[in-house]
């Protein structure tokens, strides 16, 4: 907290709380100084590049506390939440004082990872993490979160630990052995080598003009990145 590069302030909460080793924080896409950040115990939101922050949820919120969050790039007022217990929860006034905060119904996981359409915050896809989960390592979701589906036909009980999604729909979930993907909005799934080794993915991202590539970064075999435009067509085999 005394460091004078530490980019949390000295004043917020979020230093006197416990907090994971790695904090999972996200940075909006159409806004870089909206961001928010998941502490141990509540969630901690920012509208000015974290030079301030204010806690948006209680202890109660939450329950297992947040593990991964999300600022929808069509709205960076609605932030996503991935809790302990498995649960997600969406509020739509992340600016407003209280912020309301709304419960998923159903309980889908450790999510690992979220992705919102560009132009639509209520759409959301999200990645799961841990194994045994069967063909749930995938949730999408239209309502906000409020009803979710797993429509994944072959997705194989592999950790996922980051999703993204290219403008024109495809899908991308990053797992211990390299990156499946999808173009059907997850319901086949292929995977993508092409040059990238068969190790852990730990986070996904599409960027470039265009947002043409698919940017991958791995557990000790570097960075890695791929021309979406130029991926080959999803072949199942029977």
């Amino acid at each position: 907290p005394n460091d004078p590069y530490n980019v949390i302030p000295t004043d917020c909460p979020l230093l006197n709380e416990s907090v994971p080793f790695y904090m999972n924080y996200d940075v909006s896409e159409s806004d870089g100084s909206v961001l928010a950040i998941a502490g141990g115990t509540n969630v901690y939101y920012s509208f000015d590049g974290a030079n301030s922050m204010q806690k948006i949820t209680t202890s109660s919120t939450i329950s297992g506390g947040p593990r991964t969050v999300h600022v929808a790039g069509a709205n960076p007022y609605v932030v996503y939440v991935g809790s302990g217990s498995g649960f997600v929860s969406v509020t739509q006034n992340a600016q407003d004082a209280p912020v309301t905060w709304v419960k998923s119904i159903k309980q889908v996981g450790t999510v690992s990872g979220f992705v919102t359409d560009a132009n639509d915050a209520s759409h959301v896809w999200v990645s799961i993490s841990g194994y045994g989960s069967g063909n749930k390592h995938f949730w999408r979701s239209t309502d906000f979160g409020k009803t979710w589906e797993a429509p994944a036909t072959n997705l194989p009980d592999l950790d996922a630990s980051s999703i993204a999604r290219a403008p024109n729909g495809n899908l991308f979930l990053g797992t211990t052995f390299g990156v499946l993907y999808s173009k059907d909005n997850g319901v086949t799934w292929a995977p993508l080598r092409d040059g990238l080794p068969l190790c852990q993915v730990t986070k996904l991202r599409v960027r470039g003009t265009g947002s043409q590539w698919l940017l991958a970064t791995t557990y000790g075999r570097g960075m890695f990145r791929i021309n979406i435009n130029d991926l080959p067509p999803v072949v199942v085999n029977s």
